[in-house]
């Protein structure tokens, strides 16, 4: 039986022909270091996958077996928003700048469009608060806890590379190696993670880059203000002028 209740509520943003939003587009243009902050100030609406669900089967009647009423209703209280794994230990919520990304990525999966204010808030209160925009396609991008608290709140939103605390911070750990470490950069990569980059002097074995590496991402999750704001991060050793490879 069809969810009447969903049905007779009215449409959000009934005049969307499920396209991109112009504002968007242009964001999905910028330059790698601008365009996760472009994508996060341009989102607005978004669009929701809904699968279909399997057939329930039929009873010794013939007749189709009871079963619970898909719902629409993602957002409230036992809704249940999809999900895509990014990696061993993060997963995200699924969102889409338009039905063109959506059908590439599922084409039996329903559309819904939504704010994402309410999407925000309803990442952080069923799951991890991750969440990832066109998944599969050449404009996804993965959108961490603060970027999802600010699309939660309507606050500004300020990425771990642009936070002067974070770079104090590596700052710090690149002098305490500076035997081997000249420095230590942050950036964001083409899907928004925060990439760590460990530049080493010339003569640094693998050994050591590993070593250090290890011992600077434990320092980073152990920090509870660094941890809290590093959700999505790669770290990633360097030879410093780029030049060579590090020794084994």
């Amino acid at each position: 039986m069809p969810d009447f209740d969903a049905l007779l509520k009215p449409r959000p943003f009934p005049d969307d022909d499920g396209s991109v939003p112009s504002e968007l587009a242009s964001a999905f243009g910028l330059p790698i270091a601008k365009r996760a902050e472009g994508i996060v100030v341009a989102l607005h609406r978004v669009i929701l996958p809904v699968l279909p669900h399997e057939h329930p089967g039929l009873d010794a009647d013939g007749r189709v077996k009871e079963h619970a009423p898909q719902s629409t209703h993602l957002l409230e209280a036992g809704g249940q928003l999809l999900t895509e794994q990014l990696s061993a230990n993060h997963s995200a919520v699924v969102v889409f700048s338009g039905i063109e990304a959506l059908n590439a990525w599922n084409n039996k999966a329903r559309p819904v469009p939504v704010s994402i204010d309410s999407v925000a808030v309803g990442c952080l209160k069923q799951h991890n608060g991750l969440i990832v925009l066109d998944p599969g396609s050449e404009h996804e991008m993965w959108l961490g806890r603060t970027a999802v608290i600010a699309l939660a709140t309507g606050g500004s939103w300020l990425p771990p590379w642009g936070d002067g605390q974070i770079k104090e911070r590596l700052a710090f750990l690149a002098e305490e190696n500076a035997e081997l470490v000249r420095r230590i950069d942050i950036g964001p990569t083409q899907r928004g993670v925060s990439a760590i980059d460990i530049v080493f002097a010339q003569g640094a074995t693998i050994d050591d880059a590993k070593r250090i590496a290890t011992r600077i991402g434990r320092e980073l999750e152990s920090n509870p203000y660094v941890s809290a704001r590093l959700d999505l991060v790669e770290i990633r050793p360097r030879l410093e002028m780029n030049v060579g490879k590090l020794t084994t």
